[in-house]
């Protein structure tokens, strides 16, 4: 079992992420868990750290219930869309439209492989709609390649093809679009690297590691670089 107190801390801290925040639930009350609704669950974290818990926390904690009992991560893009949103602490909600950007897609995707590490025998695969969102939410942003984590689910060059075709004959002006896409990349992936850093902290904070190069070995089964 781990430190009581930590596990409070985790619960009271808004900056705790989703799998923090399910590991804690999971070692405190086990896997029932994972199959009480969202009112009993809240009552649940209530008691624990004898206050109201905090929404942030509730729906990080919802948004891994979910990812763990079903497969609509997977296949169901207002699912895919409210987790991915959840995770970088919106509101879990289906009734509201919140299109998830390109830095809560990258960052959903991260914290799903950490909670529910897919099969490695076989190859993760989401649905039609749900990779057709993510390429237009890449475009959208004006990336026209996608951060290091999105590789995996869109390996299409197609796009960035077109524009070296369309400028072939300026190179000037390719290579400054180049720089601009190069920069807005390396800020996307510093952002989740850095993310990446504090959950490191937090599982060592909470006892589920001991340090980074364990961290290496348990936690990231998640599609980084």
């Amino acid at each position: 079992m781990l430190s009581k107190t930590k596990k409070k801390a985790v619960f009271s801290n808004v900056g705790s992420f989703a799998s923090t925040i399910f590991a804690a639930a999971a070692d405190e009350f086990g896997p029932e868990i994972l199959y009480l609704d969202p009112t009993t669950v809240r009552c649940e974290f209530d008691e624990f750290i004898q206050e109201p818990v905090n929404e942030n926390i509730l729906n990080k904690f919802l948004g891994a219930q979910q990812l763990v009992t079903t497969d609509s991560f997977y296949n169901s893009l207002p699912d895919f869309i409210n987790i991915c949103n959840a995770f970088s602490g919106d509101m879990l909600n289906l009734s509201v439209w919140d299109p998830a950007n390109v830095e809560e897609i990258c960052w959903g995707i991260v914290e799903s492989h950490i909670i529910w590490p897919p099969d490695k025998s076989t190859k993760t695969v989401f649905a039609p709609d749900i990779l057709e969102y993510i390429k237009l939410a890449v475009k959208d942003e004006g990336l026209i390649a996608p951060p290091d984590i999105l590789l995996e689910y869109l390996s299409d060059a197609s796009d960035w093809i077109q524009v070296q075709t369309a400028f072939s004959e300026d190179p000037k002006m390719f290579q400054s679009i180049r720089e601009v896409q190069q920069g807005q990349l390396d800020e996307l992936n510093n952002i989740i690297s850095m993310r990446l850093g504090i959950l490191v902290d937090q599982f060592i904070e909470l006892g589920l590691i001991k340090d980074v190069e364990e961290a290496k070995t348990k936690l990231f089964a998640a599609p980084t670089r």
